[in-house]
């Protein structure tokens, strides 16, 4: 009689150990999907559900020169920029104002999870830096990715045209410069419509000459046509 036995409990103990390899491959692909980065398909067209489209304002779509890029909301209620960004089509002409769809991968968002983003469109290197700027709505997405699809841009809806701010003022800057007719005085910088200088021929004088001066472009200018060997000048407030 053979004795069987022992090849019988190797069998068993190899089942075993198979049972035991799924179980942590079951876990692991369940692991992947809990804990996997979402992922949307940025495309801002999308059959009846999505139609956002950046019009400029002489009433073209955005094209060449133009950036479209995702920014997601962070835990503290502000928005961070997603990368890559993308570009704008430019044929046809029809086309012109959707981007260049891509499948892009929400940071920090796990699939399954929720993510509020905007969609920010702009004319120059960056969002910071450009002349034009246009914002979307802001609209919230459950995100797939892995083994699904990744989610469309359901509730993106429209695009509306942030104002740039302006540049900060520089501080005003006064030059004097010896001319044949005179002294010539230059403030760059000026702010306002018009701008105070004062001018003395005693350094020490309790009360200034007050001299008021109109401004172009940021610029006052003064010529000074007396005989005085010696004048000082300063900018003053234009408190009386």
């Amino acid at each position: 009689m053979l004795n069987t036995g022992g090849k019988m409990k190797n069998q068993s103990t190899m089942i075993g150990y198979i049972r035991i390899l799924i179980l942590v491959l079951t876990a692991g692909m369940i692991s992947m999907k809990a804990y996997g980065q979402g992922q949307v398909y940025f495309n801002t067209i999308f059959g009846g559900l999505v139609d956002a489209r950046v019009i400029l304002p002489d009433g073209t779509g955005a094209g060449d020169g133009w950036t479209a890029q995702i920014w997601r909301e962070t835990l503290g209620g502000e928005f961070e920029p997603v990368f890559p960004a993308t570009t704008f089509r430019n044929t046809p002409a029809a086309a012109r104002g959707y981007v260049e769809p891509i499948i892009l991968s929400i940071p920090d968002v796990p699939i399954e999870e929720m993510a509020t983003l905007i969609v920010r469109a702009f004319n120059g290197e960056s969002w910071s830096n450009s002349t034009l700027r246009y914002e979307s709505n802001p609209f919230t997405l459950r995100l797939e990715g892995g083994r699904f699809p990744p989610t469309q841009m359901l509730g993106l809806e429209f695009f509306t045209p942030v104002p740039v701010d302006p540049p900060p003022l520089k501080d005003p800057e006064l030059t004097i410069r010896v001319v044949q007719s005179g002294r010539v005085i230059t403030v760059a910088n000026a702010p306002g419509n018009s701008f105070i200088i004062e001018r003395s021929s005693v350094l020490g004088a309790e009360s200034w000459e007050r001299i008021s001066l109109s401004v172009v472009g940021q610029k006052a200018q003064y010529t000074d046509n007396s005989n005085d060997p010696i004048a000082f000048f300063r900018m003053a407030d234009s408190s009386p």
